[in-house]
């Protein structure tokens, strides 16, 4: 990913629907922005070939899975 694709997006993640008020960056845990942004961020990392899940305390976690046979040490 490019610095100005990143920038790009903190800055879209800076604004409504993912901020909680209008006038500045808010976005509390289990709020309708902590979910928009969620599902946002899951989006990129699916595009980037990431596997999501939310756990049980509600954190987003992305993994790149294995690919092909491999052996543990």
């Amino acid at each position: 990913m490019s610095g100005a694709r990143a920038v790009s997006r903190c800055d879209e993640l800076g604004v409504a629907p993912y901020s909680d008020a209008p006038d500045m960056l808010f976005r509390a845990y289990l709020t309708p922005g902590f979910a928009a942004a969620q599902r946002a961020i899951a989006e990129w990392m699916h595009e980037a070939g990431m596997r999501t899940r939310i756990d049980a305390a509600c954190n987003l976690i992305g993994r790149y899975e294995e690919r092909g046979p491999t052996r543990r040490r």
